[in-house]
């Protein structure tokens, strides 16, 4: 057989190589250097603009990688409210909207647990979704809520974020900043067209998590918005019966104050006064057989 010398035939070697090429699967982006991701979100914690652009220049994947506690850089930027890093993120590629640990939550949502309105406004102007959730169904507007930061639920409101929004649980933003006693956040929410009636998926308005928890301020504000004053809970509770069993008094005067019924029943056939006198709760023993 004859065997063709090397060189000899420098088309056909062209087209194998050519058919290579195309067959070949097209190479995977670098990977970042080990270690890089975890470099990169510790200068982003820490607020060091220079050091993060050096990373960015070694290694430019690594603004998409996650770190030890599955947050990215721009996680760690936003929730720690440092702008000038922020920036230089977003422009290097960073994802807007990508998710964050367990809960799934977005640059926005941390942005807005603590409160830093600079960043929630960069974020919006990058395209972050509007209503977002996380994977316990929650928007940035619950995470402003529920931690009391005014300013940045003004922010979200005015950037046309729904107020109204249920959890995975039915919690409302105006249910979590009634439950963590932030009437600033409940004020605002109530004022921009919040429900305060809305029921959650064990039935619980805004006004019993607030009696239930002792925030004698909120009720009266939900109140005078127009709360349902003997509104009853999947067990049959209404907001005095909440307030009894866990032997808040002051609730329970602004509720009987309000004309709140003290002999209602609970889905046990008991009464505010019989948890009074239950657990002891002399005070309120005191206040409700005045009222009688």
């Amino acid at each position: 057989m004859h065997l063709s010398k090397p060189g000899r035939h420098p088309f056909r070697a062209a087209v194998a190589f050519g058919i290579a090429l195309a067959i070949a699967p097209p190479a995977a982006p670098a990977k970042p250097p080990e270690g890089a991701a975890k470099k990169l979100c510790r200068a982003a914690r820490e607020g060091n603009p220079g050091l993060v652009r050096k990373l960015l220049r070694d290694s430019g994947e690594s603004v998409k990688e996650t770190d030890q506690f599955g947050y990215t850089a721009l996680h760690w930027a936003a929730l720690c409210g440092h702008m000038e890093v922020l920036e230089d993120l977003l422009n290097a590629g960073a994802a807007v909207d990508s998710p964050a640990g367990e809960e799934g939550r977005t640059a926005l949502y941390l942005a807005s647990l603590r409160g830093r309105e600079a960043v929630i406004d960069a974020l919006i102007a990058r395209g972050a979704a509007a209503n977002g959730k996380d994977r316990t169904g929650r928007t940035a507007v619950h995470a402003a809520a529920e931690t009391g930061q005014v300013l940045a639920l003004e922010s979200l409101i005015g950037h046309g974020w729904a107020v109204e929004v249920r959890d995975a649980e039915g919690l409302t933003p105006l249910h979590l900043a009634c439950q963590t006693g932030h009437e600033g956040a409940a004020r605002l929410l109530a004022e921009h067209g919040a429900p305060v009636d809305p029921v959650d998926d064990s039935g619980e308005t805004p006004l019993h998590l607030a009696a239930w928890a002792g925030h004698c301020g909120l009720v009266v504000l939900l109140l005078e918005h127009g709360a349902l004053l003997d509104a009853r809970d999947g067990a049959g509770a209404t907001p005095l019966l909440r307030a009894s069993r866990c032997g808040q008094v002051a609730a329970a005067r602004a509720l009987i104050a309000a004309g709140a019924d003290t002999r209602a029943e609970d889905g046990t056939g008991r009464t505010a006064l019989d948890y009074a006198r239950l657990f002891a709760f002399n005070e309120l023993e005191a206040v409700l057989l005045a009222k009688r």
